[in-house]
């Protein structure tokens, strides 16, 4: 953004118009405004040309240096806003389990709720589906990847999941618009093999919550990274039900 000196001038031309004049480069511009008019405008410029020169300073988007606690509470807060606010980069999740044949399996799924207290995560699945299976496979272990991009910012955990059923799920299953509802009434479980895309979009005439449940993931670690030009931020901590157990600095 190109640089304006502004002059304010009063002369008495009326009792309701006021001289703006707006000097850009060599070009110089006169515009009569009413008083709230140009206020509104010059503030604007002045708004526009602070960030502008500030750009640097405001659009790092990097963690401040701070002690480990602050670290992870800023991180818990940020989860926090990831799990109410649609457009945060942390409103999809990657979700990764060990599946039947030893290999990760990884799936983007939607961050529902943040218990900070308990540091408990939230998220809404089919019981027929795979990580269902993956997960009472492996004593119902697996890991979760949030990444912000325009911050270069990642949390990598470690949790283990419980199963909610019942009035609490059914509740949660209510709150669903339909269309949300349909992800858990297809007629045949998710992952089967059909013959045509017709069949892979078939559902139940009347919906239900028979197959929706509640994972409720309880983080055993986190790690925190900021990749920033110089000197990456990295931090470790484990917790033990819901307390704060270890923290440390990591080599980036």
């Amino acid at each position: 953004m190109e640089e304006w000196e502004i002059y304010l001038l009063t002369p008495k031309v009326s009792n309701s118009v006021e001289v703006v004049w707006l000097k850009k480069q060599s070009s110089l511009m006169f515009f009569p405004f009413k008083a709230p008019v140009w206020r509104l405008i010059i503030e604007t410029i002045l708004f526009f040309s602070f960030f502008s020169k500030k750009s640097k300073l405001f659009n790092q988007n990097t963690l401040r240096p701070m002690k480990l606690p602050d670290l992870l509470q800023n991180t818990l807060d940020e989860l926090i806003r990831g799990s109410v606010d649609r457009k945060h980069p942390f409103r999809f999740v990657t979700l990764s389990t060990i599946g039947k044949h030893n290999f990760p399996e990884s799936r983007l799924v939607v961050f529902r709720k943040f218990d900070k207290e308990n540091k408990k995560i939230r998220i809404y699945t089919d019981s027929r589906s795979e990580k269902m299976a993956d997960l009472e496979l492996n004593q119902q272990k697996c890991a979760l990847l949030f990444w912000n991009q325009k911050k270069r910012w990642q949390i990598r955990i470690h949790a283990k999941a419980a199963f909610v059923k019942g009035e609490e799920a059914e509740q949660a299953y209510q709150s669903l618009p339909e269309a949300g509802q349909d992800a858990y009434n297809s007629q045949l479980p998710p992952s089967t093999k059909v013959d045509s895309f017709a069949k892979s979009n078939q559902f139940k005439e009347s919906y239900d919550s028979k197959n929706f449940v509640i994972l409720e993931l309880e983080i055993i670690d986190l790690e925190i990274l900021q990749l920033k030009d110089k000197e990456h931020i990295r931090a470790f901590y484990t917790f033990e039900n819901g307390e704060l157990k270890e923290s440390s600095w990591l080599v980036a």
